[in-house]
């Protein structure tokens, strides 16, 4: 009975203090714009103060002012017109909200909502925002457990609890909990930096997927002092089990040394097994030798979801051929989505939905969903119609006068919640949201269709 009550106090404790881990202060965007325009982000979306944010944008100067009076035109005053008119003239930003810009206005067009545009136009704004991405792949690891966080937010807190349950059943010598959490490192959803020594034990003992994940930190520098040397020791270590990111791995090691012939014998060996970062490398190494083996390398690792470098190398050579189509476009708009600012954004929503400042995250959410992720409507659309929002936080918007649960409420499906809702303003921006979310759900919808006449067919 004690050791039960000792292990529950373990795990309560661990829960705790990993969320006081997790927790971080709301950044501010573009804390360096000449103009200020950060006071404005800060207005709208830390302060909810709109009143507050248009004396900000009065007095701003640069172009950049131009990108949040977009936002105000089009979700509180509810005029397109003018929305769209200023984010036109947001483009022309001279800071890192241009980036800002380029993805909301891509975005519309993509959507066609309010704007029209042709491919070629969206790759022109899509394209910048993307090489950003694509040139700094290589030098951080970029992490997943942001956009998997934000995607299930109304989920988040359960998320987090079977993350910390995970590392808290690790300490305690569970070798499923061992498995689960190298997994999650592996995908990308916990950071690998704080658990090297986790990491370097599993190496010791023969994981060969700890090996693979240690091969890439010491070799591409991320979140320790890069040593090629190092690299190699666990690359090695790994392909002796197949490991297909090892193999990987030591293909790029001997392409560098300049043994072609052992590069390509672990490239292909990595790719045989599945790995699209073995296929990018191999298109690298074909590039100037035997072009059509390296671009059937190059599509094999740009597919389905794709391998970051290799979709934007493949979206490249696409619009150089001046063959943009739909799917061009896409493909710069996934790579797009990790940028760094938009990041940033998502972790500042989640903070909010996580400590209830339901009117902050919101506002964030919808802006989200105008930068690329649709996820960004969905979230806005759940605290509408799932969380209290105070009367004046968002005066002009909406005004909750009661908010309750159905009787018929399980553990199984989500809660059905009533709102009347008195402004007007609120009534617009819901059918907004339903509509720009339920594109979504449209989509998942007919896909479901058609698979299942397809199975009939057979």
């Amino acid at each position: 009975m004690w050791k039960r009550v000792l292990v529950g106090l373990v795990l309560c404790a661990g829960m705790l203090f990993g969320h006081a881990e997790e927790k971080q202060d709301v950044k501010q965007e573009n804390s360096s714009c000449p103009y200020e325009c950060n006071k404005i982000f800060d207005s709208i979306f830390i302060k909810t103060d709109i009143e507050q944010a248009k004396r900000n944008i009065d007095a701003a100067k640069g172009p950049c002012k131009h990108f949040y009076a977009w936002f105000i035109y089009t979700y509180v005053d509810l005029d397109i017109k003018a929305g769209v008119e200023s984010l036109w003239k947001s483009l022309y930003s001279t800071c890192s909200t241009k980036n800002l810009a380029y993805l909301v206005y891509a975005s519309k067009m993509y959507r066609k909502h309010n704007i029209i545009g042709t491919e070629a136009e969206m790759v022109k704004y899509y394209r910048p925002v993307a090489e950003e991405v694509f040139n700094g792949f290589f030098k951080k690891k970029i992490t997943l457990f942001t956009k998997w966080k934000l995607s299930r937010l109304h989920k988040q807190g359960e998320n987090a609890k079977i993350i910390q349950f995970i590392k808290t059943l690790k300490s305690t010598g569970s070798a499923t909990a061992n498995e689960n959490l190298l997994s999650l490192i592996k995908m990308g959803y916990i950071d690998a930096e704080q658990h090297i020594d986790f990491l370097k034990e599993h190496a010791r003992t023969g994981s060969a997927d700890a090996m693979g994940i240690l091969g890439n930190m010491y070799y591409y520098g991320w979140g320790v002092k890069p040593s090629k040397i190092t690299a190699r020791h666990y690359f090695s270590e790994g392909a002796k089990k197949n490991d297909a990111d090892c193999l990987n791995g030591l293909g790029m090691l001997y392409a560098e040394d300049g043994n072609v012939f052992e590069s390509k014998l672990y490239l292909e060996k990595a790719s045989a097994i599945g790995s699209q970062e073995a296929d990018y490398n191999l298109y690298k190494l074909y590039e100037n030798a035997n072009k059509f083996v390296g671009e059937i390398h190059l599509m094999k690792a740009a597919k389905h979801d794709g391998y970051l470098p290799a979709v934007y190398t493949y979206a490249e050579k696409e619009r150089l051929k001046g063959d943009i189509k739909r799917t061009t476009v896409s493909q710069y708009k996934s790579i797009a989505s990790y940028h760094d600012q938009v990041v940033a954004l998502e972790k500042n929503a989640i903070e909010m939905y996580r400590d209830h400042r339901n009117a902050e995250a919101f506002y964030m959410s919808l802006l989200i969903g105008d930068l690329c992720p649709k996820t960004g409507y969905e979230n806005a659309q759940y605290i509408l119609k799932h969380r209290v929002i105070k009367p004046g936080l968002i005066q002009r918007l909406y005004k909750y006068t009661s908010l309750w649960k159905d009787k018929k409420e399980s553990d199984s499906e989500p809660a059905e919640v009533e709102i009347k809702i008195q402004d007007k303003n609120a009534k617009d921006i819901e059918e907004i949201l339903n509509t720009q979310a339920g594109e979504t759900q449209k989509e998942n919808a007919s896909k479901e269709s058609k698979s299942t006449e397809t199975k009939k067919n057979q």
